[in-house]
This record gives structure tokens, sequence and C-alpha cells, in this order.
């Protein structure tokens, strides 16, 4: 936990963690603020994945901090994200892990929520916090500090030996998970999300922008303007000063894009793409005059070109 990694540059920053649809995960991600910036003031941001807000994190000047969560996968990735939600506190992140977890663990689970670790605690007598040694998932364990019969009253737990037993109840350890709120399972439209992926594959200067664009609602990635209903559909782009270079990358299969709004401060080459116009939906671009794009080919009726107009 000596080394972090911080993002100043946009207001949310994700990972994209390869995984298997319908398993079963152990989430833990770590943070150590260790006074890095020498300004002693631990930032609060956003933890979030899948596009959900799992928690803000409140972190220490000399302390870790770990967050766990159980989660199902819906897909093939999972998309860890850290979201600035206050001025001048930026995000970071000191370690990441992802665990998959047998299909027996935790079947009380359903992809509609998550479980949010609360406690897990051993009854060992040393003190330690660590991992145990026969524990495949690497579930971190605590010692139980407090009186184990006020917890067990506390919670309504029962310990009772078996019919015939000669043998007095017993404990090792225990786990406490607090269901989340109802997750948004759904998400961005497939489509959508695969026609981004094309642009920020083909500029360099988006390649740091992996994860789940469009939720939570209120970190929308910077550049993007994104509807709800039955799914999440993308509707405007904004690109105005990005320093992007190079034509513009194929992303036809966007059929909700309306505006492609302010391409200006960019350096691009070639010509209008065709395939903009057959886009169902009324589109607006706005061209830089200093950009050696060529204007819109006659296959383009529809396209119009506008000046520059403030976001929306």
């Amino acid at each position: 936990m000596l080394n972090l990694r911080y993002f100043k540059d946009q207001n949310k920053n994700c990972y994209t963690l390869p995984s298997f649809e319908d398993t079963k995960y152990l989430i833990r991600v770590g943070f150590y603020y260790g006074n890095y910036d020498r300004l002693s003031k631990p930032p609060v941001f956003d933890l979030q994945v899948d596009g959900n807000t799992w928690v803000t994190v409140v972190s220490l000047i000399d302390e870790p901090v770990y967050y766990e969560v159980i989660y199902i996968a819906r897909g093939d990735v999972i998309s860890i994200c850290l979201a600035r939600m206050r001025a001048n506190e930026f995000p970071f992140i000191s370690s990441l892990e992802a665990v998959p977890l047998s299909d027996g663990m935790y079947q009380s689970l359903s992809s509609d929520y998550a479980y949010l670790t609360s406690y897990r605690y051993h009854f060992g007598e040393d003190g330690s916090i660590g991992y145990h040694v026969d524990d495949p998932y690497n579930r971190v364990l605590r010692e139980l500090a407090g009186n184990l019969d006020s917890m067990v009253d506390a919670m309504n737990i029962t310990l009772s030996p078996v019919e015939g037993s000669d043998s007095s109840s017993m404990i090792n350890a225990i786990e406490i998970y607090t269901a989340s709120d109802m997750l948004n399972v759904i998400g961005t439209y497939e489509v959508d999300v695969e026609g981004l992926a094309n642009i920020t594959k083909g500029f360099e200067k988006l390649k740091g922008w992996p994860g789940e664009p469009c939720l939570p609602a209120n970190t929308i990635w910077e550049w993007l303007n994104c509807s709800g209903g039955d799914f999440v559909r993308l509707k405007y782009r904004y690109l105005s000063g990005y320093g992007l270079e190079g034509t513009l990358p194929d992303f036809s299969q966007m059929q909700a894009l309306q505006v492609i709004r302010d391409l200006h401060d960019n350096h691009l080459t070639g010509t209008i793409p065709d395939f903009l116009g057959k886009l169902p939906n009324p589109r607006t671009l706005n061209n830089n005059d200093d950009d050696d794009m060529e204007v819109a080919p006659r296959e383009v009726p529809q396209l119009v070109y506008a000046q520059p107009v403030p976001r929306v």
C-alpha cells in the first residue's frame, strides 16, 4: 500500500476488469492517502461499480481504508470507477482485487443487488488482521473487539449444538453484509458503448475514458449527453478542445445520436464520413475552420452545419 495512482484530469476514471457473466465476485479496493500531496487533506469521492454508486470513499491521512462488495457480473467486464464529487479533491487508488467465488457461496444474492461488507471477524487471540491461510478467496479477517455474546444478542443469532452432541456451540469467524439498494442492471445501450469504443480507440487523447459512460447520471462523461428510457442512449457529443488528430472513426451503430456538437480546436483530417447521412435522427455538426476536414459529401444531405453553441 505504499504506492497509489491519483486522477486529476477527468470527472471520473475507470478500470475495466475481465469477468464471466453471472459469476459472483468479491471485489476489494484499498486506499492509503499517506499525505502523498503534502496537503493534509484526505479526499472524499465516490466509488462506482457498473454505473451504480457503491460507496462514498472517506480516506484517512495515515491509515489504509478498504471497501468490499460481493457482486454478480452482468457481462464479460466489470467497470470500477472513481468519481470526483468535490472541487480540488482528486480520487486516488492504492489496490484493486477481484476474486471469483464458487456458485454455492452467498446463495441468497441476486443480480438486482450487491452485498456490501459490514463486518468480518475472527475469534483468535493474537489481534492479527489478514487472510486466513486456508481461505482461497483472500477474505480479510479482523479480531473481534468487544464481547461476542453482546454481538450475537444484538443480531439475534442463535448458536446451538446439534441434537445428540456432547459438545457446546463454537464459532470461528463471522461475516455480516448489508444489501445495497436495487441496482441499475441495464446500463448504457450496448451498441452505443461499442460505438464509443471505436471513438476512444481512434483518438489517443480519448483512450483514458473506459468504463460506464452514462451512469450514474451525475457523473456522465464530460463530452457526452445521454437520455433515459428502457435503455440509456447517447444523444450528444461535445468534442471541442480535446486536441484530436486524424479522421473520424466509424460509429455508425450509434443510431440514437442526434448532435455531434462542436469539433473546434482539434486537428481532424479527411472527409465527413458517409455513414452520418444514414443515421435516422437529425444531426448538427460544428466543424473547425482550421481543421483539414473536407465539407460533407452529397451522400450526407441531412447534415446541418452550425456555429459553435454552448453546451446544454
